[in-house]
């Protein structure tokens, strides 16, 4: 024991086990002993106290920057909400707008009428909700119950005024009046609302598996079968 001391102790205290060893004093030994142990116990949590302290820091430091991207993260998905509603409005103006033209029973108003909402459509109104669903995909990450939500209030509530503006577009008086051929929507047309619905809900979900392809249905992307789980994209 008191050889391995010695690797360990500086020669002060070398030459103070030599003086125990020679003289027996073995009490001086032990609280020679007990001392370095206290010393080294004293320096272990002095080291722990601040290296806990330290910790500390670097976890606040982390809390601060999280809760800074969570806030710019928010402030994207307002955003782009925003943005998104107020595309929405416009496509509600679209439709009115052929509604009334359809009535005045002139082509020419009617026909651009029309290619106004097919452009609003297809370049404006879809773009900003995808990219409102990527801002929402970042921030929900780790809540599947908040995708499930979203799905339910925000992606199907699309679908829904999706299939609206479609039949709108290719109603058949609308169609013939503006001289236009019907205007088609394919798979990748909606594929990021797809693919979020796909990959959020687990296979034995299928009231929801149901919905989505009845959508699909409607826009005649797709043609379902074993009792609308499964699907088959047209083109």
């Amino acid at each position: 024991m008191i050889s391995l001391l010695e690797k360990f102790s500086d020669p002060a205290v070398k030459t103070t086990i030599n003086f125990i060893e020679k003289n027996h004093y073995e009490s001086i030994y032990s609280i020679l002993m007990m001392s370095l142990i206290v010393f080294f116990l004293l320096g272990y949590v002095i080291s722990w106290i601040i290296g806990n302290k330290k910790l500390k820091r670097e976890i606040a430091k982390l809390d601060i920057e999280t809760k800074e991207k969570k806030l710019a993260c928010m402030d994207k998905i307002q955003k782009s909400r925003k943005e998104y509603y107020n595309k929405s409005q416009l496509i509600q103006l679209g439709i009115a707008a052929i509604i009334d033209a359809q009535k005045t029973r002139d082509s020419t108003i009617l026909a651009k009428a029309w290619d106004e909402l097919n452009f609003l459509f297809l370049n404006d109104f879809l773009i900003s909700f995808s990219e409102y669903i990527e801002m929402v995909d970042i921030d929900i990450t780790n809540s599947k119950q908040q995708k499930l939500n979203f799905i339910d209030n925000d992606i199907f509530r699309l679908f829904k005024t999706i299939v609206n503006i479609y039949n709108t577009i290719n109603d058949p008086l609308v169609l013939e009046h503006a001289a236009k051929p019907k205007m088609k929507i394919s798979k990748e047309t909606v594929i990021n609302l797809i693919n979020f619905v796909d990959n959020n809900i687990f296979f034995w979900n299928l009231s929801r598996k149901r919905i989505l392809n009845k959508f699909l249905v409607n826009l005649e992307i797709a043609e379902i079968r074993l009792f609308g789980l499964r699907r088959k994209y047209i083109y």
